[in-house]
């Protein structure tokens, strides 16, 4: 696929939803938190609407395209901060605030494997990420919220939970390394998020931004709550 229709897709979805004062409806997943501070744009919420507001860039910027090494080093730095938080943490796997299965949140091994689950079950961002790269992954379903933790998973030891999240990260390193420049934004999946009603074509590089640096950042972190509250 070109990557004019991905582009143009893009741009849709940053000013396609019109309505607002200013008429310039800003799409958050656009907007990764690791790209956000290079646009500088402010937004507030007018009518259910978010709007720019406080620094419009020109078009061009809009369509910034990181490069194979920025992407590289999302993958690494994902995998060194994953094998820093599961350090240690063999004993304490199904540990929740709370006790038991009835206990405040996720416990360790859940949020591990809705990471190795998620967008997909078939592969997660890894399997997305290389199927859409080559070319070979033109539609992607995004199922929310999966913590399909199954027998088999919820005995699993430690080191077999680390190498599915590890296997999942190096998927997407290996094919962001045979990837051109031009792939990340050149090349798209029509994308269905049934539960909130979307259907829309993304480019390779949001799902890199998406399903990795924000996603998987997230729930790092909340891995990282559940240290704190380990006392680790």
């Amino acid at each position: 696929m070109s990557s004019l229709p991905c582009r143009l897709g893009l741009v849709g979805r940053v000013f396609g939803k019109m309505g607002s004062a200013a008429g310039l409806g800003l799409c958050y997943d656009v907007l990764p938190p690791s790209r956000a501070s290079r646009w500088r744009a402010a937004s507030f919420v007018s009518g259910g609407v978010p709007v720019l507001y406080h620094h419009i860039l020109g078009p061009m910027e809009l369509l910034f395209m990181a490069t194979r090494a920025e992407n590289l080093a999302v993958v690494r730095r994902l995998r060194e901060e994953l094998t820093g938080l599961l350090d240690g943490m063999d004993y304490c796997l199904d540990w929740k605030e709370g006790g038991g299965d009835g206990g405040e949140g996720w416990c360790a091994r859940e949020i591990i494997y809705h990471l190795v689950d998620t967008p997909d079950r078939d592969g997660g961002a890894g399997s997305v990420i290389a199927g859409v790269l080559d070319g070979t992954r033109g539609e992607v379903t995004i199922l929310p919220d999966a913590n399909d933790v199954t027998p088999a998973r919820r005995a699993a030891d430690i080191e077999a939970v680390r190498a599915a999240a590890l296997g999942v990260l190096q998927r997407a390193e290996d094919a962001i390394a045979a990837a051109a420049e031009g792939d990340f934004e050149g090349r798209c999946a029509l994308t269905h998020l049934p539960a909130r009603g979307i259907h829309e074509s993304r480019t390779a590089q949001s799902f890199i931004d998406g399903t990795l640096a924000r996603h998987w950042g997230e729930h790092l972190a909340q891995l990282r709550g559940v240290r704190a509250a380990l006392g680790m």
